[in-house]
């Protein structure tokens, strides 16, 4: 096994040596033409005693030599351009095979790959390497899906089990007192099982481990989700405005994209004052989401980190997990996301491509 420098300098040196060969005769006839003609004439001359011919030797040598240095560069220019153009794109064959392969793994539904052998010891190194790599991600990738399948159940049980009993607490005769630590518990059970779903449907996104796309109008589906979480609004006016005479269509993930419209909404309820209104404005591909603000402009460089609160009210505080489900979404579906503060209102922006 020969390194990568080694045998592309026994390519190019073998290049080299056939082409002068193949010139070879070309050098013997400038050779001829410029020394040997003219010397032949001078020895001749001498050996037959008659005086010597009127001959320029030096511009014929000069000439001579100019040209075999053109001939000579000529050579070796063209057996570097041979050597890297036809000899080094073979050489590089095995690289590029193990890029290819590199670029269609895929951790969820693809094997780790065999590369093929090679007599090139920086390629064979490199494909040991990144197939120790790919079966160590793999191996961890199946761990971590594993874990992210078993905690929902593992976790939400006991989170269950527990706000039962607490309803069956409730429905005893309690002191005030009691009963409000009951709620205080009740509260703290729901947040936490709010915050199991929010931390597991990240992870989903991370590690791609959702279902297929759909085709879905995008108001049709914005107004669904209105509906259904009417109530929750119902101290604020959730308005859908659409710039557009065609309905818009996206290809998404619809768990995801209901995710993403709920908490948007929620994130403008609790940085605006009770009774504004919320606007959620489509254009041809771009969807908007603004509302007052109950406070000043938020922070964009921590907007949409995880656990993130400064983003909420005094009195609505969630877990901070909102905006960073919002990111994730967009960058899983390769959209856009940016935020604006403009005439006093918070302006969440989404471009679809």
């Amino acid at each position: 096994m020969r390194s990568l420098l080694n045998k592309t300098l026994t390519q190019y040196i073998g290049c080299t040596a056939i082409l002068l060969l193949l010139t070879a005769p070309l050098f013997y006839w400038l050779t001829k033409q410029y020394y040997a003609e003219d010397l032949a004439d001078v020895m001749e001359h001498i050996r037959l005693g008659i005086p010597l011919p009127d001959l320029d030797l030096e511009e014929d040598i000069v000439k001579g030599v100019m040209i075999q240095f053109v001939m000579i560069f000529s050579v070796l220019s063209l057996s570097l351009l041979v050597t890297m153009r036809f000899i080094t794109k073979k050489l590089w064959k095995p690289f590029d095979t193990t890029l290819t392969k590199i670029e269609h793994f895929n951790l969820e539904h693809s094997r780790v790959p065999n590369f093929s052998s090679t007599d090139i010891k920086e390629f064979a190194r490199l494909n040991i390497a990144t197939q120790e790599l790919m079966s160590r991600d793999k191996q961890s990738y199946i761990v971590q899906k594993e874990f992210t399948e078993n905690a929902s159940h593992e976790l939400q049980t006991p989170i269950a089990v527990f706000q039962s009993k607490l309803d069956l607490l409730l429905q005893e005769e309690l002191t005030e007192k009691q009963a409000e630590i009951v709620n205080e518990l009740y509260a703290v059970s729901s947040r936490l099982s709010r915050l199991n779903k929010d931390l597991l449907l990240l992870a989903k996104i991370d590690n791609d481990q959702l279902g297929e796309q759909t085709r879905v109008n995008a108001i049709y589906a914005i107004g669904k989700n209105i509906a259904l979480y009417k109530e929750l609004y119902h101290k604020h006016r959730v308005e859908v405005i659409s710039q557009s005479s065609n309905p818009l269509y996206l290809n998404v993930n619809v768990l995801l994209f209901d995710s993403l419209i709920n908490n948007l909404i929620v994130n403008a309820i609790r940085n605006s004052p009770d009774g504004s209104k919320i606007e959620i404005e489509i254009d041809d591909n771009e969807m908007t989401v603004s509302n007052p603000a109950s406070g000043k402009k938020l922070d964009e460089k921590s907007l949409f980190q995880r656990f993130n609160t400064s983003s909420q009210g005094d009195n609505k505080r969630g877990n901070g997990l909102g905006l960073a489900i919002v990111k994730a979404i967009c960058d899983y579906h390769n959209w856009k996301i940016e935020y604006q503060f403009e005439h006093n209102r918070h302006v969440f922006r989404i471009k679809f491509s």
